[in-house]
């Protein structure tokens, strides 16, 4: 009898140790990153950046539309041009309406990147920070419930630790 009990308390350390290790936490990064002080300097550096692509396509309109103006007092009777002219110009309108097309998609591909690359860097912040909490707190799992794949399936019980989290990051 008493080596039944001394098996069965061993039986209940190893599976109580085995959910231990399993511990489960949860947290909604895109809220904590939202309150984070970098999402903020961030977004500021982004508007600038933007601002200056879109001085830059003004610019580039500006001229285009110096060329318009130029084509448009020929067509309506102003100073007569040669032939020649006329077909340089014209060549010179139809590539300036690719060239601000062309622009206008760069320059959202560059603001993009650059979104991408500061916010990779905030993400990555946040990521050490939750897998910090989560070692010193004995967590062997964090879900990010942000993710939307993992809104729609059954969970096994878990551990909100976003108030952990947000105190790490002095929010």
């Amino acid at each position: 009898m008493k080596q039944y009990c001394c098996i069965l308390i061993i039986i209940i350390a190893a599976c109580k140790n085995t959910l231990a290790q399993n511990k489960i936490g949860c947290v909604y990064s895109d809220n904590i990153i939202q309150m984070m002080p970098e999402v903020a300097e961030a977004n500021i550096v982004l508007k600038k950046f933007q601002d200056s692509l879109a001085n830059s396509a003004a610019e580039m309109e500006k001229a285009f539309n110096k060329k318009m103006q130029d084509w448009y007092m020929v067509c309506n009777g102003g100073m007569p041009w040669p032939d020649s002219i006329k077909w340089l110009r014209r060549k010179e309108i139809i590539e300036g309406v690719q060239q601000i097309q062309n622009a206008n998609e760069i320059y959202q591909e560059l603001a993009k990147r650059k979104a991408d690359q500061m916010f990779i860097i905030i993400k990555n912040k946040f990521n050490d920070v939750a897998k910090k909490v989560a070692d010193e707190n004995g967590y062997r799992y964090v879900l990010d419930l942000s993710d939307e794949h993992l809104q729609f399936m059954p969970l096994p019980p878990y551990d909100d630790i976003t108030d952990l989290i947000l105190c790490k990051l002095n929010l």
